[in-house]
């Protein structure tokens, strides 16, 4: 199993070795890892035993390398990524990337480098500071620290180098999300005013009378007594308003905050025509 072309099951032929099984498998891709594999053993008594071995000695022919199999053995090839992650310099960046993770450390490598390999920063980042977690050696192994690099605009296209922060193997980079950034928030105003539509909301405290006032305010012909106000979020449904309230007396209780997908409707004064007196069915 692992790093070759068609890992499977295969039948045990007599006189068997690594490197038959391995032909087997259609040979190994081409960044696996030579230095070592292994045997896993399954002994008849159900005792388990591991056999490592040189993958390139076994597959050169080397008869101490090329073991003979045995029934149930398991012969486990990994990639230099599996396994070299201690071997290889790297470093990681995570947050607000476009291809968060671990990529190998070069001599010379520069955050601005890092941040161009994963793929450059999301929309949301934030764009003024990075935090770099690093190993210090002489401390011990326990021992880091947090250093925080300043970023500038364009920092992860600029063409200029000057200033770069330079790197260091397992170094840890960190992007945070910008607190101000968020997507539009919108909610709609339908009815009697002025401009009914779909607004985004300005700031996390705007509330019913501004929103009114935004869509040029009641028509004469509104009817604010029977608005309706329906909230989405978590499924609130309608709420009771009052709205002529909200108008007299902006921040009162009733101007309550906005929030995205909340639908407010407006709707016409009717017109009523009273029958009274002496009639079978008195109307309006």
């Amino acid at each position: 199993e692992g790093n070759v072309l068609r890992p499977g099951r295969f039948e045990l032929l007599p006189g068997m070795t690594v490197n038959d099984l391995i032909q087997k498998g259609k040979g190994i891709l081409e960044d696996t890892y030579l230095d070592r594999a292994l045997i896993l053993r399954t002994l008849p008594d159900l005792t388990k035993t591991i056999k490592r071995f040189n993958l390139q000695k076994a597959i050169m022919g080397d008869t101490l390398q090329n073991h003979l199999l045995q029934r149930w053995d398991v012969v486990m090839i990994r990639s230099i990524w599996d396994v070299g992650i201690e071997k290889m310099d790297a470093v990681s960046i995570l947050g607000r990337i476009a291809n968060p993770g671990t990529y190998e450390f070069y001599d010379g490598m520069t955050l601005k480098d890092l941040i161009f390999i994963a793929g450059g920063l999301t929309k949301e980042a934030y764009k003024l500071q990075a935090e770099v977690s690093r190993i210090i050696p002489e401390k011990g192994t326990d021992s880091t620290e947090v250093i925080f690099v300043e970023l500038k605009e364009g920092y992860d296209i600029d063409e200029d180098t000057t200033g770069s922060f330079l790197l260091q193997d397992n170094d840890i980079v960190f992007v945070r999300k910008n607190p101000h950034w968020q997507l539009q928030r919108n909610m709609t105003v339908d009815g009697e005013v002025v401009f009914p539509g779909t607004y985004s909301l300005e700031t996390n405290e705007e509330r019913l009378s501004h929103i009114i006032r935004r869509a040029g305010g009641l028509k004469e012909t509104a009817y604010p007594e029977g608005t309706r106000f329906l909230r989405s979020e978590n499924n609130i449904g309608r709420i009771d308003v009052d709205l002529k309230d909200a108008l007299r007396h902006p921040k009162g209780i009733n101007d309550i905050i906005l929030e995205k997908g909340d639908q407010i409707f407006i709707p016409r004064e009717m017109a009523s025509v009273y029958v009274k007196g002496e009639v079978r069915f008195p109307v309006s």
